[in-house]
């Protein structure tokens, strides 16, 4: 198997770093953390600019059609830079409209660096087991009614766009009857508590109260959300790991950057501040 990258993958990832280099020290990563915002729009725009924000969206909605290995090579680029920007809160995010179908404007947003997705997934009482949904979502004529809360959103708070798994019928941990919805951050009914992670990423706690939102907000058919909830979040497991990978070998660098002096009982580290 060929584990080498391509050209236009290696092209992206010494982009990313050059970029990285030059405008994403890690004393701005940490100005950035201390912000109110929790991110730069500045560095959201200069990425979208190297192509990264477009790189999952299909060409149909002005996107480059990137696969998994693809977004899997930024990911890495992006963990070696110790970025906290919310590209992965919107890479899943896409991957969930993908998987659905439609929504081809909000793509568009994204492609252009215009949108920010995350995806409220996890419960309080869930853990890390995704079926395990009590929040409720009640068609009421042409429009659907959401109650509940997620937890630990990644980027939920910077986000314009909420992907949201919703209980509409069986039990709380049943695959069967789950959905999915696209809904604006802004919706009525919806409150967003931001707060910092031990990374410095942010982190949301989201409570939906009776917010409505229109039929055509649900992404694949009612209750048959599992499948996309299954498969987005392997997409998302497999980015993950690439950051990861990134972020361990930043700090293989920077513990091997050691020069020790001549009686060898002292030494210093050098370059980039960790």
């Amino acid at each position: 198997m060929d584990f080498d990258l391509n050209p236009e993958q290696q092209q992206l990832a010494d982009a990313i770093a050059r970029w990285a280099e030059k405008d994403y020290s890690f004393e701005k990563r940490k100005q950035i953390i201390r912000s109110d915002a929790g991110v730069s729009a500045a560095d959201w725009q200069a990425l979208a600019a190297l192509g990264v924000s477009a790189l999952p969206v299909p060409s149909a909605h002005d996107g480059f059609d990137g696969t998994a290995i693809d977004q899997m090579v930024v990911m890495q680029a992006l963990g070696r830079a110790l970025v906290i920007e919310p590209v992965f809160a919107t890479a899943l995010g896409v991957q969930f409209l993908k998987l659905a179908g439609g929504h081809g404007d909000v793509l568009t947003r994204v492609a252009g660096g215009d949108m920010i997705l995350a995806c409220g997934l996890g419960e309080r009482q869930s853990r890390h087991e995704l079926a395990h949904i009590e929040t409720t979502a009640r068609k009421v004529d042409d429009h659907y009614v959401i109650d509940g809360s997620k937890s630990a959103v990644l980027h939920g708070a910077q986000a314009g766009c909420l992907i949201v798994s919703a209980r509409s019928a069986g039990a709380r941990s049943d695959t069967q009857g789950i959905s999915l919805f696209l809904i604006p951050a802004d919706s009525a009914g919806i409150s967003v508590r931001d707060a910092r992670g031990n990374d410095g990423i942010r982190i949301a706690a989201i409570d939906f109260k009776q917010v409505r939102v229109p039929a055509t907000s649900l992404l694949g058919a009612e209750g048959g959300g599992w499948p996309l909830l299954e498969a987005a979040s392997d997409h998302g497991i497999a980015l993950l790991c690439a950051e990861a990978l990134g972020v361990m070998e930043a700090l293989t660098d920077a513990t091997l950057d050691i020069h020790w002096t001549a009686g060898g009982s002292t030494a210093r580290r050098h370059g980039r501040d960790q």
